[in-house]
C-alpha cells in the first residue's frame, strides 16, 4: 500500500516575490557568463536559474527531490531513523510520516496540519527489521509486512513467501484499523481508497489494489541476435552526445513492490466500513497450483496533485495504475504479450502566463532498462489529460508528437547502463503556453509496438526543463520634466522653454519586469517637424521598478527657433522588449527664445533708487512689458529673486500689482521678469527703493541697515569677504518665537583689500557721529541721511606698510544709502587708525588677539568721567586693556589713546563680547565667556561706580551669569550684536558645533535664557517623567507634576534640582536618568530642529524603545534618526522657536 500526502507542488517563486535574490543572481550570471541559481526560488520539486542573457531556466521534477529539514533544504533521504517517540521516520521527507517500532503503536501515521490518518495492523506488531527506507514486520508465518518510506509518502505490501503460508485463513480477508482526525475515508470510483477533508477536498487517494506473483522474476531470455545491432552502438553514442549529466540516484523500487510484465496479477477489492479498511485478496491467484511465490498483495494508495503519472497495459485494458510507486514502461514484450505506454502530467504554471517567450523545452527521463543495447526509437507526445480512471481502454488523446529519440540504456549486462533520455518538448510546451494551461500531459510510447527490442523501462521521476522569459512590462509613469501633457499631435502639445546642459529636458519612465529581472529603458526622440530621428538612448540595467531618466542633450534642441518633438520608450531585459509606449508617441514643443526686454516697474510712493515714503506706507507697483507680444505674464517677488508670485497679461500690457507695504526702512527690491507661453523669462528687473524710517521709530541697538531689526556681520572660512546677515524679523520676548532668522546678503559688504580672512571684528559704536565722513547724497535732506548708525572696526593686515603686521581699520556705516545697497562699509581712512604704541606701551595693534566695543567707558582706568566718544576693550599679552576713542578729524582720520591695562592676566582663555549696561546704573558692564570652562562659562564684569573702567577687568567682582555649555567646544562662535527681541536688553547669538544658530534672551545682570520651562512631550503625547523618589527617567501620562517640570539651562535639562544624564558606564543605548549636576559631557543636550534631543557627549538621541507609549517605559539613548519615538516638544524647542538658521559651520568670525 502506498500513501502519499496530497500536496499541490508549490509554484516556482517568481522574481516579483524575491526580487533582491533574483536581481543578484542575474548580475552574477551576466558577470560570469554562467547560469546562476535563484536560491530562494527552490521548491520540493523545482529549481530555477538565471542565464547570462537574462532568461530563466526552470527544472520541474515530477516527484520531490528535496525537503526542508531544520529550516534548510536537504536532498530526499528516506533512510529510517528512530524518532524517540516509539516510531521510526524517514530522515528527510516532504510528508510527516512515521512507522511503528513494534507493539501496539499504529503501523503508519500520516499528518497534514490538523488532518491525520493512522492505519494499524489488527494485532500487536513485532519489532521491525530496518533496511534503509524499509521496515519489515514478520506478521504471520512466512508472511512479511513491509513498509517503505519514499520522498513523498510510503509503500506497503504483504509478501507471502510460500504456498503453505498462502493457505493461512487470515489471508482470506485483511482488516486494517483506521483512526482519523478531520478526514473521512471511503473507496473512490476506481475502487481505491479516497481520503477527504471537511470541505470534500482530496487529501490522500489511490487506484484499486493489485496483487501479483513472481512468474516474471526468472525473466525471459533476451534475444541473442538483434537485426539492427550493427547500428545500435552508433545510435547509443549519438543519444548521449554532449550530455555529461550524471543520472540521478533512482527510485530504487524493490522488486516485490512493482509487478513485472510477465507476473500474473489480479485486482484486490477494498471496502471501508466505519473505522475498518478491509482488503480481500483474490483467492484463485493465492491458491492456484501455477502461482509462483513469493506473492505480493498491494492495496495501493497515492497522491493526486498537479504532477502525477500513470501507465496503461494492453493486456489489462481496464486496470488503472494511477501514480503508482512503480516504473514507467513503453513498448512490447513477447513473454506475456504486454504492451505498455506511460503518461506524465507536469506543472507548467510558471511559464504559461500571457506574454511568455519559451526558447527551449526538454522532457528528460532516465531509462533504466532496455531489452538489449540495440537502440530503438521512443516517442514523446503531447496528450490529453490523465486521471485515476486512465486505462488502456480509457487513454487520453494522442494530440501531437514532439520528438523521437533512438536510444538504448539500462542494460548493464549488455554494456549500456542507465542514462538520461532527453526529448525536445518545445512544441508541446508551446501548445500549453498558447492554451495558458497550468499543466501539460506528455506521453511516451514505442515507435514500433510490435518490436520486442523497443521494450523499455524508465524511472518515474522525470523532469521538464524549460528556458523562458517574460518580456518586461510596458513602462509606466512616463513623462517629461518639466512636465508636459502627452499630446498625440503637435497641435495640442505643451510648449517648454529654453534648455541648457545643466538644466536639460528629461524623458522619464519607470521600467519593471514580471519576474523581477533587471531591466533597462530605451528612449527614442524624433523631430516631429522633419520626421528625422534626433537620438535614441538606452540606459544601463536597473532593478525592476526603478525610475529612469534620459537628459536630452541640449545641442539637439535649436536655440534660435521653436521645434516640435515626439518620443517613445520601451523596456528591455536583454532577451525581450516590451511594446513601446505610448502606442502613439507623445508630442511636446520647445520654444527657446524668451521676451526681449525686462518689464518696467514703477511706484509713485517709492521712486527707483531714491528715498521714498516712510516704511509701512502702502503702494501698488506697476509692471509694463512695453507691448511685447511674446509676454503673457509676469513673475515677481519682493526682497528676493525667487519670483514666486505671478500675474497674467496680454501682449506685454501694463498691469498693477496687489498692494504692498514695506515694513522696514532701508533697501527693498522688487524683482520682476516677463514670461512667454513656454515659460521663458526675460532678463530680470531689479527695482531698488528706500523707505525711510518713520519719524517716531526708535533706534534699535544692533540695527545696521535702519530697518528696525538687529543685523549680523561675519566672515566665512572659504572667502576673504565680509557679509551682512540681515535680520528680517523680531523675536517676541514673551514666546521666544523666531519668525525668520538671519539671511546673508548675496553681495559682500566689502570685497576689497585688506582681506577679511582671520580678521578681528568689533561693532557697536558710532565712530563717525558728526556726519563729516558720510555726507548725504546730493539733493537728499539732512535728516534722511542722519548718522547714529553703528560703524565697524576690524584688525586686518596692514597693506599700506607691512602686510605681515595687522592694524586697525575703521569702516563707516552709511545706514543704507541708495548708491551703496543695503549697507555700505567703507574705510574712511587714507591710512589705518593711528597705532597707539606710544609711551612705552606693551603692545601694538599686531599684538591684539581680541577686540570689542565698550561704549563710552571714560578717559582713564579709574576715572568715571565720560567724553562722549566710543571706546574699545582689547586683549593682548594675556591682559585686558582699555583703549579710549578720540574724535575723528574732518578728513576722516580717527585715533585712540594710549591703552591702559585694566585686567592683569588670564584673559587669553576668555572671549570679550561687549560692554553694555547690564546692571541699570548707566555704565557699561563687560560680558565675557571662559572659552574652556564648563562650570561658570559666562561672566559679567561690572563697571565700578567708584573706580570706573578698572572694574571691567576685576576678577574679584565678576558675577557668573551662565554656567554649563558656554565653552567654544559647544559654541564655536558667540556674539552680543544688540537687542534682537526688542525688549530693551542686549541679547546673545551663537553658532553650535553642528552648524545651527542659537539665540539667548538678555535679562541684564540675571544672565541669558534660551527658553521657558515646562514639560517635555513625545510619542503618544506622553511626558518625560522621573519615577517617585528615584532617578529613572520614564515616559508617563502628562499630569503637570514637578517630576515632569524641566528647565532648559543653556545645554542642560534639570528637574527636581538634578540634571538629565545617562547611566555610567555608558553602554550601547544607555538608559536615561537624573544625577547631580556636574557639567560633564553626558549632561549636555541639544535640541535639533527636527525635534530630536541629542546628548552631545554621547552623540545619541533620547528615545522611547520600540516606539513604546506605555507608562513607566524607561527612556534610552539611540542613534539619532527622524523617528516618531525620538520627537519631543520641549521648552527648549529649537525648531521655529530658537534655531535661527542652519549652515553656519563655515562661519569664521561673527559680530
Amino acid at each position: 500500500m502506498l500513501l502519499a500526502l496530497l500536496t499541490l507542488p508549490a509554484a516556482p517563486v517568481l522574481a516579483a516575490d524575491s526580487s533582491t535574490e533574483e536581481q543578484s543572481a542575474q548580475q552574477r550570471a551576466a558577470a560570469t557568463g554562467q547560469p546562476v541559481e535563484i536560491l530562494n526560488a527552490r521548491t520540493e520539486t523545482s529549481e530555477q536559474v538565471v542565464n547570462p542573457d537574462g532568461s530563466h531556466t526552470l527544472t520541474q521534477h515530477l516527484r520531490p527531490v528535496r525537503a526542508r529539514k531544520g529550516g534548510e533544504w536537504a536532498p530526499i533521504d528516506a533512510t529510517l531513523e528512530a524518532a524517540g517517540d516509539g516510531t521510526v521516520k524517514p530522515a528527510v521527507s516532504t510528508v510527516d510520516v512515521s512507522f511503528s517500532n513494534g507493539g501496539s503503536a499504529p503501523l503508519i501515521t500520516l499528518a497534514k496540519g490538523p488532518r491525520k490518518l493512522s492505519i494499524d495492523w489488527p494485532e500487536p506488531l513485532p519489532a521491525p527489521t530496518l533496511d534503509g527506507p524499509t521496515a519489515t514486520y514478520a506478521v504471520l508465518p512466512d508472511v512479511d509486512l513491509k513498509v517503505t518510506a519514499t520522498g513523498d509518502g510510503y509503500t506497503q505490501v504483504l509478501v507471502v513467501k510460500t504456498r503453505q503460508a498462502a493457505l493461512d485463513p487470515k489471508l482470506a480477508s485483511l482488516k486494517f484499523d483506521l483512526n482519523t482526525q478531520n478526514v473521512q475515508v471511503s473507496t473512490g470510483p476506481t475502487g481505491g481508497l479516497q481520503v477527504t477533508d471537511a470541505s470534500g477536498a482530496t487529501v490522500w487517494a489511490g487506484p484499486g489494489a493489485l496483487m501479483w506473483d513472481s512468474r516474471g522474476d526468472s525473466g525471459a531470455a533476451d534475444p541473442s541476435t538483434d537485426p539492427s545491432a550493427a547500428t545500435s552502438t552508433a545510435a547509443v553514442a549519438a543519444s548521449a552526445e554532449g550530455d555529461t549529466t550524471t543520472p540521478p540516484e533512482l527510485t530504487g523500487i524493490p522488486a516485490e513492490q512493482a509487478p513485472d510484465p510477465t507476473d500474473r496479477t489480479a485486482p484486490v477489492p477494498m471496502t471501508v466500513a466505519g473505522t475498518t479498511l478491509e482488503v480481500t485478496p483474490d483467492q484463485s491467484l493465492l491458491t492456484a497450483a501455477d502461482t509462483e511465490f513469493p506473492l505480493v498483495i498491494d492495496p495501493s494508495v497515492t497522491a493526486f496533485g498537479r504532477q502525477v503519472w500513470t501507465r496503461v497495459e494492453k493486456a489489462f485494458p481496464n486496470q488503472p495504475y494511477w501514480n503508482a510507486n512503480d516504473i514507467a514502461r513503453v513498448g512490447h514484450e513477447t513473454e506475456d504479450g504486454m504492451t505498455s505506454r506511460s503518461f506524465f502530467q507536469m506543472d507548467t504554471w510558471a511559464f504559461t502566463r500571457p506574454g511568455v517567450h519559451v526558447t527551449d523545452a526538454r522532457f528528460e527521463i532516465v531509462e533504466t532498462h532496455s531489452w538489449s543495447c540495440s537502440a530503438r526509437p521512443v516517442e514523446l507526445w503531447w496528450t490529453g489529460a490523465i486521471n485515476s480512471s486512465t486505462t488502456w481502454n480509457n487513454q487520453p488523446g494522442w494530440i501531437g508528437r514532439s520528438d523521437t529519440q533512438d536510444v538504448a540504456h539500462g542494460n548493464e549486462s549488455k554494456g549500456c547502463g542507465d542514462d538520461w533520455v532527453k526529448f525536445n518538448a518545445w512544441n508541446a510546451v508551446a501548445a500549453a503556453v498558447q492554451a495558458q494551461s497550468s499543466n501539460l500531459t506528455l506521453g511516451l510510447r514505442a515507435s514500433d509496438e510490435n518490436d520486442t527490442y523497443a521494450w523499455k523501462k524508465f524511472d518515474n521521476n522525470p523532469r521538464l526543463v524549460v528556458t523562458y522569459n517574460y518580456p518586461p512590462n510596458s513602462p509606466t509613469n512616463y513623462g517629461t520634466n518639466p512636465y508636459t501633457a502627452c499630446a498625440t499631435t503637435a497641435a495640442g502639445a505643451t510648449t517648454l522653454g529654453a534648455t541648457t546642459a545643466t538644466n536639460p529636458i528629461q524623458l522619464q519612465a519607470t521600467v519593471s519586469d514580471p519576474q523581477g529581472d533587471q531591466v533597462r529603458a530605451h528612449f527614442w526622440l524624433t523631430n516631429a517637424d522633419t520626421n528625422a530621428q534626433l537620438t535614441e538612448w538606452t540606459s544601463g540595467f536597473v532593478n525592476s521598478g526603478t525610475p529612469v531618466s534620459f537628459a536630452v542633450p541640449s545641442n539637439l534642441i535649436p536655440t534660435d527657433r521653436p521645434v516640435s518633438l515626439r518620443w517613445q520608450v520601451r523596456a528591455e531585459d536583454g532577451s525581450d522588449a516590451s511594446p513601446s509606449v505610448p502606442a502613439t508617441p507623445c508630442h511636446f514643443k520647445v520654444d527657446p527664445v524668451g521676451p526681449k526686454y525686462p518689464p518696467l516697474a514703477a511706484s509713485p510712493e517709492y521712486p527707483q533708487q531714491q528715498f521714498g515714503a516712510p516704511a509701512g506706507t502702502a503702494t501698488k507697483f506697476t509692471l509694463d512689458g512695453r507691448g511685447d507680444p511674446d509676454i503673457v505674464g509676469y513673475r515677481y517677488s519682493y526682497d528676493s529673486d525667487a519670483l514666486g508670485q505671478t500675474v497674467s497679461t496680454t501682449a506685454g500690457a501694463k498691469v498693477t500689482l496687489p498692494e504692498f507695504k514695506p515694513m522696514s526702512a532701508g533697501l527693498h527690491t522688487l524683482y520682476a521678469v516677463g514670461v512667454d507661453t513656454a515659460g521663458n523669462r526675460s532678463s530680470t528687473t531689479a527695482y531698488r527703493f528706500y523707505p525711510v524710517r518713520p519719524a517716531n521709530a526708535p533706534k534699535v541697538p544692533g540695527d545696521l541697515d535702519n530697518d528696525g531689526y538687529v543685523d549680523l556681520i561675519g566672515t566665512a572660512n572659504d572667502e576673504e569677504k565680509l557679509y551682512l546677515y540681515k535680520g528680517t524679523a523680531s523675536i517676541d520676548p514673551a514666546t521666544t518665537l523666531v519668525t525668520t532668522g538671519f539671511t546673508r546678503n548675496t553681495d559682500p559688504l566689502s570685497a576689497d583689500l585688506p582681506p577679511w580672512t582671520n580678521a578681528l571684528i568689533a561693532r557697536g559704536g558710532d565712530f563717525v557721529n558728526d556726519g563729516i565722513a558720510d555726507t548725504p547724497p546730493a539733493g537728499q535732506p539732512r535728516q534722511s541721511w542722519d548718522d547714529g548708525t553703528e560703524d565697524v572696526l576690524a584688525l586686518q593686515p596692514d597693506i599700506s606698510n607691512d602686510p605681515a603686521l595687522r592694524t586697525l581699520y575703521l569702516y563707516a556705516n552709511d545706514g543704507g544709502g541708495p548708491e551703496a545697497g543695503a549697507v555700505r562699509f567703507q574705510s574712511t581712512l587714507g591710512t589705518p587708525v593711528t597705532d597707539p604704541k606710544v609711551g612705552g606701551a606693551a603692545f601694538g595693534w599686531n599684538d591684539v588677539t581680541q577686540l570689542a566695543t565698550a561704549g563710552d567707558i571714560g578717559t582713564s582706568p579709574t576715572d568715571t568721567a565720560k567724553d562722549g566718544n566710543p571706546d574699545l576693550l582689547v586683549v593682548a599679552t594675556d591682559k585686558l586693556y582699555a583703549v579710549y576713542g578720540r574724535p575723528c578729524t574732518t578728513e576722516g582720520d580717527c585715533t585712540f589713546s594710549q591703552p591702559q591695562e585694566i585686567g592683569i592676566s588670564g584673559w587669553n582663555s576668555m572671549q570679550i563680547l561687549r560692554a553694555t549696561d547690564l546692571t541699570g546704573d548707566g555704565n557699561p558692564d563687560l560680558i565675557a565667556r571662559n572659552k574652556t570652562s564648563t562650570t561658570d562659562g559666562l561672566r559679567m564684569y561690572p563697571y565700578s561706580a567708584t573706580n570706573g573702567p578698572v572694574g571691567l577687568g576685576m576678577g574679584s567682582t565678576r558675577v557668573a551669569i551662565g554656567t554649563i555649555g558656554w565653552d567654544t567646544a559647544a559654541l564655536p562662535t558667540l556674539t552680543a550684536p544688540g537687542d534682537i527681541d526688542l525688549d530693551g536688553r542686549i541679547d546673545l547669538v551663537g553658532t553650535t558645533n553642528t552648524g545651527s544658530m542659537r539665540f539667548w534672551h538678555g535679562n541684564n545682570a540675571a544672565g541669558f535664557a534660551s527658553s521657558l520651562t515646562g514639560s517635555i512631550t513625545g510619542i503618544g503625547n506622553k511626558c518625560v517623567d522621573v519615577t517617585n523618589s528615584q532617578t529613572q527617567v520614564i515616559l508617563f501620562t502628562c499630569n503637570g507634576g514637578n517630576n515632569q517640570h524641566w528647565t532648559w539651562n543653556n545645554s542642560t535639562l534639570t528637574t527636581l534640582g538634578k540634571c538629565l544624564d545617562i547611566e555610567h558606564p555608558a553602554n550601547s543605548n544607555p538608559l536615561a536618568l537624573i544625577a547631580t549636576c556636574t557639567g560633564s559631557a553626558s549632561q549636555r543636550w541639544e535640541a535639533l530642529p527636527n525635534g530630536n534631543l541629542r546628548n552631545t557627549g554621547y552623540n545619541q538621541c533620547l528615545a522611547s524603545p520600540g516606539s513604546s507609549t506605555a507608562d513607566l517605559t524607561r527612556l534610552i539613548l539611540w542613534n539619532c534618526a527622524d523617528y516618531t519615538d525620538q520627537k519631543w516638544q520641549a521648552p527648549i524647542q529649537l525648531g521655529p522657536r530658537e534655531t535661527l538658521t542652519g549652515g553656519w559651520l563655515t562661519t569664521a568670525e561673527l559680530a
